[in-house]
């Protein structure tokens, strides 16, 4: 059974394009029948991951959003949000790999969600933890050194003393 069947029958659970293009093609789908039928979709965040990890590139995933939005679809409004943050934690990786305080300061002034999750299930603040810069970037950004993991019980403070980084655990408990 095609993806667009599946879709139409509001069958999402077994959704699973095979490319970004066919992710993007369900995205579409699924946003004009949001519009079309002004029907509420409630699984619709377990829906989007799983379309979002399909596409290297979310700059066309953001764009069908808009234009969704544009048409008057205003409920759609978080669902833009989720995924220019899920574009700015992508870029944290980038960022965390060449130790670069600018464009850690760059994402933030985007938008970045301090205390939200990257794509590991850490929080920024606990994916630097070593990079004293870059710990007080976060933390004078509002970064929360007491957040869990989306494991419930890692924090930022745990990590740092776990891994025997005495400068950072003083800038987390100062």
């Amino acid at each position: 059974m095609s993806y667009r069947k599946l879709i139409l029958d509001y069958d999402f659970a077994n959704v699973n394009p095979a490319t970004p293009r066919e992710a993007l093609e369900c995205l579409e789908l699924i946003m004009k029948m949001m519009h079309l039928r002004s029907r509420k979709i409630a699984n619709i965040w377990a829906i989007l991951e799983r379309l979002a990890d399909k596409c290297d590139d979310l700059v066309p995933f953001s764009k069908i959003i808009e234009d969704r939005m544009w048409y008057g679809a205003k409920d759609l409004k978080p669902i833009h949000d989720w995924v220019y943050q899920r574009q700015l934690t992508r870029a944290m990786p980038l960022v965390i790999g060449n130790e670069s305080v600018e464009g850690l300061r760059a994402l933030i002034d985007l938008g970045l969600d301090v205390n939200g999750y990257l794509l590991n299930g850490l929080t920024p603040l606990m994916a630097v933890i070593g990079n004293h810069e870059m710990v007080r970037c976060l933390l004078n950004a509002g970064a929360d050194p007491l957040k869990k993991a989306s494991d419930g019980v890692t924090t930022a403070i745990l990590m740092a003393a776990s891994n025997l980084d005495l400068a950072s655990l003083r800038l987390l408990v100062a």
